[in-house]
């Protein structure tokens, strides 16, 4: 007695192995969807945070405010989220003010509108927030500083000409030190990988004050700081930021352009709001 041979896909034998191509290109797109959702989740947690502390509300309420607003706004919720936390404002110079009562834990206030009202908090437009939304979802694969010093300037680029990216840390000892760094070469970035708490330097007098300096002027900032690189007109504008941590900050974000011209508002609205 003879047998047929079985066909490719025959119910007697199951479906055919899908090949090793298909199989880690859907590994791969399932490895995305996650990170893309695990970045989500972060970036949710953190506005709804933001909103409880500033409202006083609870998390369901927070979590229906932010739905609420990303509809009225005809915005993503991910957007959203980025428009609240870059609503809040920046670490004050001064001492703190007297702490005031929290609102009831009930409905949540608008608290976007409430940080707008003060001068020193960026405001944050519809396109910015864009930005901020890509730059989140490109955080997820980021695992040390040195890829993050480059995953700002991919995206700093074509938003502010950005050349060179910098992140300087305040470690327990004072100083400075250079943990991460894009667009200058090796020799440059070993040269300022460790500095002396010297006046002078752009990154500590922004640790130091907890605001941006803007240095626009080549001939002008070199008679008042040190600057990276030689000669000084090398990178005709430079900004420096600290970056929030609580009431502090212990890293500085540096941005360098060989674009001789002042940063625009925009471009410091971009800015402000990635550090």
């Amino acid at each position: 007695m003879t047998s047929e041979p079985l066909l490719p896909g025959d119910p007697a034998t199951g479906p055919e192995p899908a090949a090793p191509a298909e199989v880690l290109a859907r590994q791969r797109a399932e490895l995305e969807r996650l990170r893309d959702q695990a970045a989500t989740a972060a970036i949710l947690e953190r506005a709804k945070g933001a909103l409880m502390a500033v409202t006083g509300c609870a998390p369901d309420a927070a979590h229906e405010e932010l739905l609420q607003r990303a509809k009225d706004g005809d915005r993503s919720l991910l957007e959203q989220c980025w428009l609240t936390l870059g609503a809040l404002p920046p670490p004050r110079e001064s001492p703190a003010h007297p702490a005031t009562p929290p609102p009831s834990a009930g409905a949540c206030a608008d608290a976007d509108a409430d940080a707008d009202a003060g001068k020193s908090v960026p405001v944050v437009t519809g396109d910015v927030a864009e930005v901020l939304a890509d730059l989140g979802r490109a955080l997820v694969r980021v695992g040390s500083p040195h890829e993050l010093a480059g995953c700002l300037l991919d995206r700093l680029a074509p938003e502010v000409a950005a050349d060179a990216v910098l992140l300087y840390e305040r470690p327990p000892e004072d100083g400075l030190a250079l943990i991460g760094h894009a667009g200058i070469e090796p020799a440059l970035a070993a040269q300022w990988r460790h500095v002396p708490p010297v006046t002078g330097l752009p990154a500590l007098a922004v640790l130091r004050s907890g605001q941006p300096r803007w240095l626009e002027r080549p001939a002008e900032d070199g008679a008042h700081y040190l600057l990276i690189g030689q000669p000084p007109g090398r990178w005709p504008s430079r900004a420096w930021l600290p970056v929030p941590e609580g009431d502090t900050a212990r890293v500085a974000l540096g941005v360098l352009r060989r674009r001789d011209a002042p940063f625009a508002p925009r471009e410091r609205e971009v800015l402000r709001a990635v550090a």
